[in-house]
Order: C-alpha cells, then sequence, then structure tokens
C-alpha cells in the first residue's frame, strides 16, 4: 500500500517525515537525528500508544447513566404519585371506618327504638282490647239491671235483685222507697261505670294509634338507617380494595426504583470503568503526542478524534499546551446517531427539530453540529470538562481555560460565545 510522506519541522526546525497510512500508523513527532529519521521512509512503524474507549463508547454510557437517572426520576415521581394516592386512600379509609361505625350504632339504636315502638304498640292493643271487653260487659251488666229492675226477675238473674225482692216484702214503704233508691243509685253507678268505659276506650285507641304511628316511624328511621349502613360498607369495602391496591402499586414502584438504581449504579461504574481505561491510555502514551489515522477522513490525536484536516492543528496545540505545563483532553467527533441520542438525553423536545436552546442541555440537531465534521473539541483538563457550564465570560481565572484563550486562535481554534469548553473552526 502507497504511504504518503510529508514533512514536517521539530521546534529545531529539523525535518522530520511523518507518514500518513490508511492503516493506523502512528506518527511521531520527536527531535530524532536525521538518520533515525530516514528509516521512517522505509519502515511503517506499528502503533504504540495505548488505545482508550472511544469517544462514542463514553457518550453511550454517560447516556445511559442519564436515561437511567431520568427513569430514575420518573419513577420517584410516580412513587410520590400513588404514595399521595394511598395517604388519600387511607384518609378515606379511615372516614369510611367512622361513617360505618356511626350507622352501625344509629342502625342499632333505630331497630332498639323500632322494637320499643312495637313493643308499646302492642301493649296499648292489648289495653284497648281490655277495654272494649269491660265495655261489652258493663253494657250487659246495666242491661241486665235495668232489665231485672222493671221486670222484677226473679232472684237468679241478680243477687242484688234477690235482696230486692226480699225487701219489696216489708210493709214498711219507708223501706221499699230506699230500696228503690238504692237501685236508682245502682243503675247511676253501672252507667258511670259504662261512660268511664267509653272515654278509657277513647284514650286507649288514641294511645294505640299514636303507639301504631310512632311504630311505622321507628320502623321507617331503622330501615333508612340500614341502607345507611349497607351503603357505609360497600364503601368501606371498596376504599378498603383501593388502599390495597394502592399499598401494592406503591410496592411495585419501590422494586422499580430499587432495580434503576441498581442499574444505575451498574451504568455509573461503566463510566467510571471506562474513563478509567481512558486515563490508563493517556498514562501509558508517549510524552509526544501521536496521530493515528482512523480512515474515513477521521484522525485520532492525543486520544481526541478529529478531522484528518484538523489533526496536524490539534496535534501542535496539544503539544504546546503539554509544554506549557496543561496536558488537555477531550471529546471531538460525534455521528449524528450520536448527536441523535445525546438531544434524546438531553430532554430537546424535537429531537430532529427543535433549536438546541429548547434542549435542557443545548444540543445541536443532528446535521448541524461541528463536532458531526470533526472540526469541533470539548477539551477537558484533570479529567473535567474546562469550565462546564460556564460561558467564556465566566472562565476567567481558569488557567486551561485562559491558555486556550491565549493560544487557540493560532491553530485555528475559536470558543463558542456560550460554552467555554467548546473549541470548533468557525467558532460555532
Amino acid at each position: 500500500m502507497t504511504a504518503l510522506c510529508r514533512p514536517r519541522r521539530t521546534l529545531n526546525d529539523s525535518p522530520v517525515v511523518v507518514i500518513d497510512g490508511v492503516l493506523p500508523t502512528v506518527h511521531v513527532r520527536r527531535r530524532l537525528p536525521l538518520a533515525v529519521a530516514g528509516l521512517l521512509i522505509a519502515v511503517q512503524l506499528p502503533a504504540v500508544a495505548v488505545i482508550g474507549p472511544t469517544a462514542e463508547q463514553l457518550d453511550e454510557a454517560n447516556e445511559r447513566v442519564g436515561q437511567l437517572e431520568d427513569q430514575a426520576t420518573g419513577a420517584r415521581r410516580d412513587l410520590d404519585r400513588v404514595e399521595d394516592d394511598r395517604r388519600t386512600f387511607d384518609a378515606r379509609l379511615q372516614a369510611a371506618n367512622e361513617a360505618l361505625t356511626g350507622a352501625d350504632e344509629q342502625a342499632s339504636a333505630a331497630a332498639l327504638a323500632s322494637a320499643s315502638a312495637d313493643a308499646e304498640a302492642e301493649r296499648t292493643r292489648r289495653e284497648l282490647d281490655a277495654a272494649s271487653a269491660a265495655l261489652v260487659a258493663n253494657r250487659q251488666a246495666l242491661a241486665d239491671v235495668v232489665r231485672d229492675a222493671y221486670m222484677h226477675g226473679g232472684s237468679s238473674t241478680s243477687p242484688l235483685l234477690a235482696v230486692l225482692e226480699q225487701l219489696s216484702t216489708a210493709t214498711d214503704p219507708s223501706g221499699l222507697s230506699d230500696v228503690l233508691h238504692l237501685l236508682d243509685t245502682v243503675v247511676v253507678e253501672r252507667g258511670a261505670v259504662v261512660d268511664d268505659t267509653r272515654r278509657l276506650i277513647r284514650q286507649t285507641d288514641q294511645l294505640t294509634r299514636a303507639a301504631a304511628d310512632a311504630a311505622a316511624r321507628q320502623a321507617d328511621e331503622a330501615a333508612t338507617a340500614q341502607v345507611a349502613l349497607d351503603r357505609a360498607a360497600a364503601l368501606h369495602a371498596e376504599t378498603l380494595a383501593l388502599v390495597a391496591d394502592a399499598e401494592d402499586a406503591a410496592q411495585q414502584q419501590r422494586g422499580l426504583l430499587e432495580e434503576l438504581d441498581a442499574d444505575r449504579t451498574a451504568a455509573e461504574r461503566q463510566v467510571e470503568s471506562l474513563e478509567d481505561q481512558a486515563r490508563r491510555a493517556a498514562d501509558t502514551a508517549d510524552a509526544a503526542v501521536t496521530i493515528v489515522a482512523l480512515g474515513s477522513g477521521l484522525s485520532r490525536v492525543g486520544g481526541i478524534t478529529v478531522a484528518t484536516s484538523l489533526a496536524p492543528a490539534l496535534e501542535d496545540l496539544l503539544e504546546s499546551a503539554r509544554a506549557d505545563g496543561y496536558v488537555l483532553g477531550g471529546y471531538g467527533y460525534r455521528s449524528p446517531e450520536t448527536t441523535a441520542r445525546m438531544r434524546r438525553a438531553n430532554g430537546c423536545p424535537d429531537v430532529y427539530n427543535s433549536p438546541a436552546s429548547s434542549c435542557r442541555v443545548p444540543t445541536a440537531r443532528p446535521g448541524e453540529s461541528m463536532h458531526e465534521q470533526g472540526l469541533a473539541i470539548d477539551f477537558s483538563y484533570q479529567d473535567r470538562t474546562i469550565c462546564y457550564p460556564r460561558s467564556p465570560s465566566r472562565c476567567s481565572g481558569n488557567g486551561a481555560f485562559d491558555w486556550l484563550r491565549a493560544n487557540a486562535g493560532r491553530y485555528g481554534l475559536h470558543v463558542l460565545d456560550t460554552e467555554a469548553w467548546h473549541w470548533s473552526t468557525n467558532g460555532q
């Protein structure tokens, strides 16, 4: 395979040949004797830098953590809602318990009052029957007295008339008068008894009707109380079922949240592992920055994947930063698919159409990001994104940012006016 050679200059202006092959090839920029440099023309050296995880792998791992965090947040909201429902149903159940107890007491009291009213009505009916029987008997007795008095019937008809008959044989007129007076008194008294019995019947009849009315009212109240009791019992049973369902839902939601927390912990550990691999790769790399051609117009420079056209300038920038004490890392190229995934994770309303400003974390639309052209880099220093999430105007005093602001323009990179960490060939 034909190797393309291009001359480069070292810091002492000694020419060094760097080989760009189609297959991944390490390009070493060092102050080498000309004899050693000449060997590079004939020998294609294999890559010696330790390659860590790709930016997409880290993106996907971080995206997974973000998705799980969003799911866990949603699960917590659902759990809070279910717990609120459960507390609401608990309160309803307490009210249903109180209503059921009150209805039961009212129904019991109404049933007792109804039974008492029925007993009173029965007693007054018996008194009415007795008074009616007494009226009949007194009427009959009065009729007998009157009949015997006027017919002077035999002594077998009435003991009183038997006495009167004996007295009537007396020759003394005054005695007979006394007997007749006594007879008149007896008749009057019998009539008074009949009248009293009639009054008693009327009074007893009124009491009987009142007792019957009271018994009917108590029966209605008892029936109403029983209906209320039945409704309260049905509401209690329904609320009890709701409480049980809410508790089951809360338990399931708590289990889901535990699973999401466990998955998120595992995803975070994966991110930590990938970042550790990246750190180890950076730690084991040569002091000099290396360029690895990846094909498809992309190259990796110091662990940052960018467009091959940007690779030489980035190489010079990273080496210059190292010379000044800043070992920079970062994230460069990403595919449109990765951009779409990031927009989903960053809460963009419409993954492909909504503007970057509408996202929870501003993210360019697929096809519009300079990252997709490999012409943008999110710089990091000491494993932290530089000044995230501040704008350049709020990042003064950060050593790595101040270095980039003073030097990056010489290498064709310009900062985005809203993101201190984002540098691109056109500042977008």
